[in-house]
């Protein structure tokens, strides 16, 4: 509700359904670029926050990372709060993994990863650089325990543990 809007289970559907539409416009030729200013807080930072970053890609695709990203966060949370049931939610997961393997299945999550980390510079560059800075920060921890390594059911083992 406080970052969206979404009160009702239909508002999350149709906001999810927009991010979804929302990806082949964004993919456009002239969004396939280079964002200068971008990528060199994105060093600075990473260096700083000792994140291992799959850097200068010949093109980005900021706005369809992170339009997937929040499509999979909302549909987590719309799970979680009971918004969506499983098998509307096993849909959903079907639909975010055809749209990644559609846009970064060739380039693989790094991309993904920093593609998504400049949408987050951008949308944050004029009110909040620490938005980037906790991102990274989080995206270290992962790469420290290794768990951008795990499968899906070593990460689902993790979760089940007492």
């Amino acid at each position: 509700m406080l970052s969206y809007d979404i009160e009702k289970r239909s508002d999350l559907v149709e906001f999810v359904g927009q991010l979804f539409r929302s990806l082949p416009e964004e993919n456009r030729p002239e969004a396939k670029s280079t964002y200068s200013e971008a990528l060199a807080i994105l060093d600075k930072f990473s260096a700083v926050t000792e994140t291992q970053l799959e850097k200068h890609h010949e093109t980005t695709l900021p706005f369809v990372a992170f339009n997937l990203k929040r499509a999979a966060m909302l549909v987590r949370w719309g799970f979680t709060c009971n918004m969506l049931n499983e098998e509307e939610w096993d849909l959903f997961k079907a639909e975010i993994c055809d749209a990644y393997q559609t846009y970064f299945s060739d380039t693989g999550f790094g991309k993904f990863t920093y593609d998504y980390l400049i949408a987050v510079y951008l949308f944050h560059a004029k009110d909040n650089l620490d938005m980037v800075r906790e991102r990274l920060y989080g995206l270290t921890e992962l790469q420290k325990n290794n768990y951008l390594a795990l499968s899906w059911e070593e990460i689902n083992a993790l979760s089940s543990r007492k």
